[in-house]
């Protein structure tokens, strides 16, 4: 019999597309049904044996009971599939509601803010969670908040590191090469921001903190990838005092342009509010490269003064000290830091490694869709 997968989430990001190819490769018939339209949050090519769907337009958890009707006609066109679905209180929601066996997908924010919004947030949480099948995330830090908002002890829950690609970073890629592609100066030292312009990823904060910082370092840039909604302040604040000149703006990159922008670089910087395993920290990580993170539980996995520094969120002030603190250190002691990095990462966040423990469980749980 083949087997069918429907998988719904937020945005089609590169976290979706990872997911996407793995339920491919398990030998799904896969189809993605988006939770609202947008277009992609990743810039790479599609998988071409993906079925995709029309956005279900639920944004919320008051937005999940109209979904449900639409998700049933799909779930029986597809023969009863194995449904993955996040994240919590809107995809996950959904299946909840439709009275189906599933796998319900955390992607972090949802566990680590979005159900500290209380009310329907919450009451959503506690409906999905104790409904799931089976749940994914990617941290001990949100697995505990399952455990906390309703998962049951006895509902395995399936805790991996989403990872990256660990053959595709560090190694043989020239750190010179790329500098003079993204308008890094000779000499100094160059930082780097792969987030996005959204408030919870702290855009603004960051900027100035590395604006204090430049003002007494002639010696930094930055280097500024993404987008997002917070376009027409981010283009504000680049004009202020002390980031004219100091910053080049690159855009959304694609996977080689992450790889070659990390290489170019020197330390990664990130002051979004929450994480579960952040994708472009063990990115950095894994290019050799030390981080600048947020002080979270998340990141308290990942890093330590090893690796990098943890910042008081959304501090631009602490944020400015510890940017001075890495344009002053030498290029020898980064390396140190950032190998000790390389190594976490190899023993912890190689997708190919990670993602094969979860074929077993997705299986188990497209059984009991089948009625077996």
């Amino acid at each position: 019999m083949a087997r069918s997968a429907l998988f719904v989430s937020r945005v089609e990001s590169v976290h979706d597309r990872r997911f996407l190819d793995a339920l491919v490769s398990f030998g799904y018939e896969t189809s993605y049904r988006p939770l609202t339209a947008g277009g992609a949050g990743s810039r790479d090519p599609r998988n071409a044996a993906v079925h995709y769907d029309t956005p279900f337009d639920v944004s919320s958890p008051s937005d999940a009971g109209a979904a449900v009707a639409q998700f049933l006609e799909l779930y029986r066109r597809l023969g009863r599939p194995l449904v993955v679905a996040g994240p919590v209180q809107t995809g996950g929601l959904i299946a909840a509601l439709a009275g189906v066996p599933f796998v319900v997908m955390s992607w972090g924010h949802d566990m680590l803010i979005d159900v500290g919004r209380g009310g329907p947030w919450h009451d959503a949480t506690v409906r999905t969670l104790s409904a799931a099948s089976l749940a994914v995330c990617d941290c001990e830090t949100v697995r505990v908040e399952l455990l906390a908002h309703g998962m049951s002890p006895v509902t395995p829950v399936v805790t991996l590191p989403y990872g990256i690609e660990l053959s595709r970073f560090g190694g043989d890629v020239a750190h010179a090469r790329f500098r003079e592609d993204f308008g890094i100066p000779i000499g100094g030292t160059a930082f780097l921001s792969l987030r996005s312009w959204e408030p919870t990823y702290g855009v603004l904060e960051l900027l100035e903190g590395f604006r204090l910082a430049a003002m007494r370092d002639p010696d930094i840039h930055l280097v500024l990838a993404g987008g997002g909604s917070l376009q027409s302040q981010v283009t504000d604040k680049l004009g202020e005092v002390g980031l004219a000149g100091r910053v080049t703006r690159v855009g959304w990159l694609g996977r080689d342009g992450v790889v070659q922008a990390l290489a170019a670089t020197d330390v990664m910087l990130s002051m979004s509010e929450q994480d579960g395993s952040s994708i472009s920290l063990l990115e950095a990580m894994a290019s050799e490269r030390p981080v600048v993170v947020t002080d979270n539980r998340s990141n308290r996995e990942w890093v330590d003064d090893s690796r990098g520094r943890l910042c008081a969120a959304l501090d631009p002030a602490v944020l400015a000290e510890m940017v001075l603190e890495f344009g002053e250190m030498s290029s020898d002691e980064r390396e140190r830091m950032g190998r000790s990095g390389r190594v976490e990462v190899e023993k912890r966040a190689d997708w190919g490694k990670n993602f094969s423990g979860l074929e077993h469980a997705f299986d188990t749980v497209w059984r009991v869709a089948q009625g077996g």
